[in-house]
């Protein structure tokens, strides 16, 4: 065979052809021939052996001759894939996420199987830069340009092709923004109105995070402020539910932090709520400590249900008083026994017997009945020495 032609790359289409003879598609490596007056596609054996070289085609005029032939070679299509690969690699080497998104863009066709990972993972960071860096451009004449910087910032600030007059025009607007703002916020901080400051805030923190619109300073102010609405929304939905140990608890952990609203002091609403919620917990820890029998937790839990205006009937109050005085007792008795003072010790015992045989402990019992056993004899030596009977003394 001889003129012999090789299919160049732009020539690939006829690949997709197939045999004008035995209608079969044409594979990858396989000999191609074409009619010299024609150029009908045929396989070699299909013209040479079952053909007798002669075009099948209808009409066409071609005698017994030679078949120009094409042969499309692996190693013609492997040779033209290595030289875009190394095309590729020195776009990839500019670093410019555009010239990267195009280059692929062409020949991502030919070249989507043979890349390696970490060059398909560089290609797929520069088609999201290319496609945030479209849609900023194209926001640029509205105000949702800087919404847009701001939620893709991570993919815009290390991008090549994301211009100075880009990122001057972002400064600019951010500056804008900033005169806008910092006043009306100055202003809300100094009324105190956490409500009115979220509201405020609230159209530019759709925009960008709001870290970067004020100093570092007025931050601190609206974490104070975000926290102080959250607490206040959590203390507002347990009073709906009427959740009144909620309620105590939520007030108690956060005193300071609820008492520093502007609306607790002029929300009758709230505080009457957390006072009935402090009194139903009193009231709660006081039936508790009854029950329980501890004079302590008893006395405690008193003190603190009648100091938040609960009442106590006549029953209640005399069980409390004697409480109250039998502490005082177990006090005395404690002290005494510190002392030694046996006399005392046997005095307190032999008066308040009946209350405090239930209130003391082993050791203490041990030590009231040494008392009692020494003032027995101290009474003996005593009357012995009034009678002058030094004998009954010795």
């Amino acid at each position: 065979m001889s003129d012999q032609i090789y299919i160049s790359i732009h020539e690939e289409s006829a690949l997709k052809k197939n045999c004008t003879l035995c209608h079969k598609e044409f594979s990858e490596g396989d000999i191609m021939g074409l009619c010299p007056k024609c150029l009908a596609p045929y396989h070699v054996d299909c013209w040479e052996k079952y053909n007798n070289s002669k075009c099948a085609v209808l009409g066409c005029s071609s005698d017994p001759t030679t078949l120009k032939n094409i042969q499309v070679l692996k190693d013609e299509k492997k040779q033209k894939i290595q030289e875009l690969l190394k095309l590729l690699n020195k776009v990839v080497e500019t670093d410019s996420d555009i010239q990267i998104f195009d280059f692929w863009t062409l020949n991502h066709d030919q070249l989507s199987n043979e890349i390696k990972e970490d060059t398909r993972k560089r290609i797929l960071l520069a088609e999201k830069r290319v496609g945030v860096l479209n849609r900023f451009k194209q926001a640029k004449a509205s105000d949702k340009a800087l919404e847009i910087y701001f939620k893709s910032k991570d993919l815009l600030d290390p991008c090549k092709d994301f211009s100075k007059q880009d990122r001057d025009w972002i400064s600019q607007e951010l500056s804008k923004l900033r005169d806008e703002f910092i006043p009306d916020f100055s202003q809300e901080l100094l009324r105190g109105d956490d409500v009115n400051l979220l509201k405020l805030i609230q159209p530019y923190a759709k925009i960008l995070p709001l870290e970067n619109l004020l100093p570092p300073e007025y931050n601190t102010f609206l974490e104070k402020a975000h926290r102080r609405m959250d607490v206040l929304a959590e203390l507002k939905e347990a009073i709906r539910e009427g959740d009144r140990p909620r309620v105590w608890s939520i007030y108690n952990n956060h005193r300071n932090i609820v008492n520093s609203t502007r609306e607790f002091y002029e929300s009758t609403e709230i505080q009457g709520a957390i006072k009935d919620a402090q009194l139903f917990v009193a009231r709660q820890k006081y039936q508790n400590a009854r029950r329980t029998g501890n004079p302590d937790q008893l006395l405690l839990a008193a003190h603190e249900y009648t100091s938040n205006g609960g009442r106590l009937v006549a029953s209640e109050y005399r069980e409390i008083q004697e409480l109250y005085e039998t502490n005082i007792i177990l006090s005395d008795l404690d002290k005494a026994i510190n002392q030694n003072d046996d006399g005392k010790i046997a005095f307190l015992w032999g008066t308040y017997k009946n209350r405090l045989e239930h209130q003391i402990n082993g050791t203490q019992k041990t030590r009231v009945n040494q008392a009692q056993a020494n003032a027995r004899i101290a009474s003996k030596v005593g009357l012995a020495i009034k009678k002058k009977d030094f004998f009954a003394v010795e």
